[in-house]
């Protein structure tokens, strides 16, 4: 297990999640329970315990990158994050097909990216665009 003195230095351990080991980047150190984020998946979990993780996992880039989405903003009525039905429109329209993702721009270290879904059979579909058809987002007025 790890200790807080190592995970403040490292930032990458090792959790437990469903019975699953993953790698995760403490976000917030609790006394019995931590907020941790999975560095290949980017959700947030809480768990009891951290795990010291080998050091070649530590240096092998996130497959997760924190972005935003270019040019639409989440709906004033559904608060700080986006609503889960948005979450699951997104996670079905997006198995199955080629993904491109285009960075647009960027503040500091966060991309603002465009997501195109090329299906098998069909044309391609802009899901910036089409969270707006669906009223999980507007347009926004500037980047």
């Amino acid at each position: 297990e790890l200790s807080s003195g190592i995970n403040a230095e490292y930032g990458v351990c090792a959790v437990m999640v469903e019975g699953r080991a993953y790698r995760g980047c403490v976000e917030k150190v609790g006394t019995d329970v931590h907020c941790v984020r999975l560095v290949d998946f980017g959700t947030l979990h809480s768990v009891e315990h951290l795990f010291t993780l080998d050091n070649y996992y530590q240096t092998l880039p996130s497959l997760a990158v924190n972005c935003s989405l270019a040019n639409i903003t989440r709906l004033p009525e559904d608060g700080p994050c986006w609503p889960e039905e948005a979450a699951e429109f997104l996670e079905e329209n997006l198995k199955d097909c080629l993904v491109k993702v285009r960075i647009v721009s960027c503040q500091g270290d966060k991309p603002s990216v465009e997501i195109y879904t090329q299906p098998a059979s069909g044309s391609q579909t802009y899901m910036n665009q089409q969270l707006v058809y669906e009223r999980f987002a507007a347009w926004s007025q500037s980047e």
